[in-house]
């Protein structure tokens, strides 16, 4: 998954309307890769503030 891939990702979870366990199930993502990504974002974000 690419950063513009999670970050759209993020888009339509927040729009969808469904929790984001069931969105990531109807998108087809395993949870544990958009955690990876994730986590990952905020320790950059904290890196780099």
């Amino acid at each position: 998954m690419t950063k513009s891939e999670f970050l759209d990702l993020q888009n339509k979870a927040a729009a969808s309307g469904k929790t984001l366990k069931a969105f990531l199930q109807a998108e087809g993502v395993a949870y544990s890769t958009y955690n990876f990504f994730f986590i990952n974002r905020i320790k950059f974000r904290c890196k780099f503030a």
